[in-house]
């Protein structure tokens, strides 16, 4: 059974700027290396049959596409100091960020929830 592919940017955390590289960046210049490699298309969105050469550039720009991306995105890595206390200290922050942030979301959604007296009324 093959896993649902999910766009939502929490799904691999850590990933979420080489998610938002890859897709504002790459993808355009990924629709003219299509053109520039003799990609066709019908107007009427039939299949249309592509050259061996055609296959083979456009497996080779799926496949190199993504290694500037992960060498992109490994860059902040190499400034981050993420080890021992600031590792620590930094998931401690985050764990009271997404506490205050439920709460919130928590109390709004009580304000907006009408409390009824009467089940029977709509």
């Amino acid at each position: 059974m093959m896993m649902p592919i999910s766009l939502d940017m929490s799904a691999r955390p850590g990933s979420t700027f080489e998610m938002k590289y890859s897709f504002f960046l790459l993808c355009p210049l990924g629709t003219f290396l299509l053109s520039y490699i003799d990609y066709k298309t019908s107007a009427s969105g039939g299949m249309v049959q592509q050259s061996q050469a055609t296959k083979s550039r456009i497996w080779f720009m799926v496949s190199a596409a993504a290694i500037p991306a992960r060498l992109f995105a490994a860059v902040p890595m190499l400034f981050y100091d993420l080890v021992g206390q600031a590792r620590t200290d930094l998931l401690a922050e985050l764990s009271v960020r997404r506490k205050e942030t439920v709460s919130a979301v928590s109390a709004e959604s009580a304000e907006k929830t009408p409390i009824r007296t009467n089940p029977k009324e709509p």
